[in-house]
């Protein structure tokens, strides 16, 4: 019997927020790729079904085109594989059991036969998830977004080896050098690094796809991806900073997630971020990542401090917002 897999976001969203406003949570990225992206691989199938919010519904079916959105029709007489999208693909092993995992009271993995053409939403899945049998959940699994953004860097690593590409294929100046092992690099055709560049792969691979610009004096560590037609302006990209499609980065980032169509052009830092599409971070714009005491960081996230576990978390930015245009040092972790 064939399986359809069907990746769903539960109904803790709002730990998500404020990159999941406009974009399903398995359309959030870690890494190279989407977390959908990293389930799919994990098992070996396209989704053949999402299931989400229904405001985002008409928006992810113009984005996902041939994949159904809170639609299971195309389930019928079909044995399913439902896999929640917060959890981490990458070590992932699909259950060959027919039953129901839990992680907590959220649903994280159902495979089942049962007839599932009538489900439109989360809570009409659990509803049905109850009736088979339980198990425990022991997986990898987000549980805020400051999970997928500190775990970018082990998920560049992990993307970089799934992907199997090395070499240098397109343009890569005389003068530019590699400090660690070549085998970590992969430099894709018509991607252009200019004089006096450096790629230090000692902590990690690191990737420049298809059309990317590397600027003179660009310092890049590993792990790191740069997606397509990104532009790096003698910028300091230190380790595990994923960037891109599309990006414009100048000034210094660490452990960063750009989304892609972003703008930092200009000198500033910006260190264990997470940043949607289409932001523009003006000139100097710089964010504290590190407590002066060098406790872990705490946030309000609902009417409660909750620790994020790590001594260095830094901002969330939601797509289009616009920085300022003069120095400012933003702490958006409010109870720090």
């Amino acid at each position: 019997m064939p399986v359809t897999l069907v990746i769903f976001e539960d109904d803790q969203f709002g730990r998500f927020l404020p990159l999941v406003w406009v974009r399903g949570v398995s359309e959030l990225k870690s890494g190279a790729t989407t977390l959908a992206a990293k389930i799919e691989r994990a098992c070996g199938e396209s989704a053949g079904a999402v299931l989400v919010r229904d405001y985002l519904a008409a928006t992810m079916r113009r984005r996902i085109g041939s994949v159904a959105v809170n639609d299971l029709s195309g389930c019928r007489g079909q044995e399913v594989l439902f896999v929640n999208a917060r959890v981490c693909g990458t070590g992932f092993k699909p259950p060959r059991q027919r039953a129901a995992a839990w992680q907590g009271e959220q649903l994280a993995v159902w495979r089942t036969t049962a007839d599932v053409t009538g489900i439109r939403d989360y809570a009409g899945l659990v509803a049905a998830a109850r009736k088979a049998n339980r198990a425990e959940f022991a997986g990898k699994w987000f549980d805020y977004i400051w999970d997928v953004m500190l775990a970018s860097p082990e998920e560049i690593t992990a993307d970089f080896k799934a992907a199997s590409r090395s070499g240098i294929e397109g343009q890569f100046h005389e003068s530019s050098v590699i400090l660690g092992a070549r085998s970590q690099v992969y430099i894709a055709k018509d991607a252009e690094v200019q004089p006096f560049v450096c790629i230090d792969t000692r902590r990690g691979p690191v990737t420049i796809e298809a059309g990317c610009e590397v600027h003179p004096f660009t310092r890049i560590e590993g792990p790191c991806y740069v997606g397509p037609n990104s532009v790096l302006l003698g910028a300091k990209v230190r380790e595990g900073c994923s960037i891109g499609p599309m990006c414009r980065v100048g000034g210094e980032v660490e452990e960063t997630v750009f989304h892609g169509y972003c703008n930092e052009y200009h000198d500033g830092f910006f260190g264990h971020a997470y940043v949607g599409e289409w932001v523009n971070l003006g000139a100097l714009t710089t964010n504290s990542d590190l407590k002066n005491d060098y406790s872990s960081v705490s946030l309000i996230m609902g009417g409660r401090t909750i620790d994020t576990g790590s001594t260095k978390v830094g901002s969330f930015v939601g797509d289009h917002v616009k920085g300022p245009r003069s120095r400012s040092t933003s702490r958006p972790v409010r109870g720090s």
